[in-house]
């Protein structure tokens, strides 16, 4: 990962545009039969209706894409030209582009998947005329999450886009930072399909810490694709021989008219040539644009003083022998616990009370019992216990007394208040433990 400057789009507008990921040498023969043609033969003027006909069908029954699609291929066969080939061949990608996206349930609408069919259908009808054409570009309809608390990464450590066309242009995500600072993290991007693309947060991807502000996601639009003539992805020397096949009044109706230095309406081999030097050694951004943003979100943390909770009183059950303990002891163990929930949201109390028959006596009463201390406000949690989380007492009850065990410290408990054993009967109606609470502490995290 690197710190990089990002470009904005230059104020003069370019000329060309980047080779789609799908044209192919077919694309240049057609433009070449439009230029030599007086007009548009009938037959490509028949495919060219058909694609207006399919986006209007489109435009007012989209739910009937599929169809329309399949219609407009069934059309197309019949001209027997190589405009009708490439809309037949074109719109099968399509069809099958849409349709793996839908079984894969991707979350986009119906109105956004026909929207990028009749962007695609209108840039067909561009390449068959020979005009220009913009470059496809990714397109989001939902990001997962849209913010990032930055104290609950690993709750969530990918982030995933849903959407059309990942697979076009060049994608980029930088990690921007209080300081103005941007740090490219575009290796930490996935694209497994063309319609779902994830980040990595995780212990091995982005690292977001305090300093952290958002992160951005730019479909950027790179120089040289405008000069790659040959559409195998680079500028090189394979360019230059296919411009010396074709005529010079031509070559602005190419995928490398962006090297037309002087404006002149044609791209000489110097003007490639000069293009070749400059930038062949690999693709520089012309303009980025933003196709998504992702605010990442601080917690702040504050200390929560929890007032003494009422007194607890814990009766053990009878789980051997009978109710009582005669003159033999008890044995009496108590324990308290403090502890927060698995979402951390809520602080809670954990008493165990056993008392046992001493002297060889199989009385024995047990219980374990929890309850309700404190709920942190919604959207925060609980990151600490500031006392002492736990207490016990262990003893063993050698009178008919009240027995009073005074705390001190910062534990939870404060006093404990003891019935062992009385007169008469003691399970179920005397023995018990009275459990007097300390103050709390706790610190909490969240968004203010």
């Amino acid at each position: 990962m690197h710190n990089t400057t990002l470009l904005t789009r230059p104020q003069k507008e370019h000329r060309s545009s980047k080779k789609p990921f799908y044209a192919n040498l077919l694309t240049g023969m057609l433009m070449l039969l439009y230029v030599a043609s007086c007009g548009i033969p009938a037959a490509i003027d028949n495919t060219l209706a058909a694609l207006d006909n399919a986006a209007a069908v489109l435009r007012a029954n989209a739910d009937e894409w599929r169809q329309t699609l399949e219609q407009l291929r069934e059309t197309v066969r019949t001209d027997g030209t190589a405009a009708g080939q490439l809309v037949d061949e074109e719109v099968a990608i399509m069809l099958e582009r849409a349709i793996n996206a839908i079984d894969a349930g991707v979350v986009c609408n119906t109105d956004f998947l026909v929207d990028r069919l009749i962007i695609r259908l209108e840039r067909l009808k561009l390449l068959i005329q020979g005009k220009e054409v913009q470059p496809i570009e990714p397109q989001l309809c939902l990001v997962v999450p849209f913010t990032i608390h930055s104290h609950r990464v690993e709750d969530a450590p990918l982030v995933e886009f849903f959407g059309f066309d990942f697979d076009a242009g060049v994608i980029e995500a930088f990690l921007e930072d209080d300081r103005g600072g941007a740090t490219d993290v575009t290796t930490e991007i996935d694209i497994p399909t063309h319609y779902n693309m994830t980040l990595n947060l995780g212990t091995n991807g982005v690292q977001i810490n305090d300093d952290s502000k958002r992160l951005v996601i730019y479909s950027s639009v790179v120089l040289p694709s405008n000069y790659d003539c040959n559409g195998n992805g680079r500028v090189d020397s394979a360019d230059l021989d296919v411009l010396d096949q074709i005529s010079t009044g031509t070559r602005d109706l190419l995928w490398c008219s962006m090297a037309d230095v002087n404006n002149d309406g044609a791209v000489t081999g110097g003007e490639l040539q000069a293009a070749f030097q400059e930038f062949n050694d690999g693709p520089i951004v012309l303009y980025r644009n933003e196709l998504a943003s992702i605010t990442i979100i601080h917690a702040v943390e504050e200390i929560v003083t929890i007032p003494p909770v009422d007194d607890y009183t814990i009766w053990p059950v009878l789980v051997a022998g009978n109710n009582q303990f005669a003159e033999e002891g008890p044995e009496v163990w108590v324990d308290v616990e403090l502890f927060t929930n698995s979402s951390n949201t809520t602080l809670n109390a954990r008493v165990h009370m056993r008392a046992q028959q001493t002297n060889g006596g199989d009385s024995v009463a047990e219980s374990t019992n929890e309850f309700l201390i404190y709920r942190a406000p919604q959207d925060w949690k609980i990151v600490n216990i500031n006392n002492t989380t736990t207490d016990s007492l262990h003893y063993i009850d050698d009178d008919f007394d009240i027995d009073i065990f005074t705390r001190s410290g910062n534990g939870p408990v404060s006093k404990y208040s003891v019935y062992g054993n009385v007169f008469g009967e003691d399970i179920g109606v005397a023995t018990r433990a009275i459990i007097e609470f300390n103050q709390i502490s706790v610190t909490i995290e969240g968004i203010p």
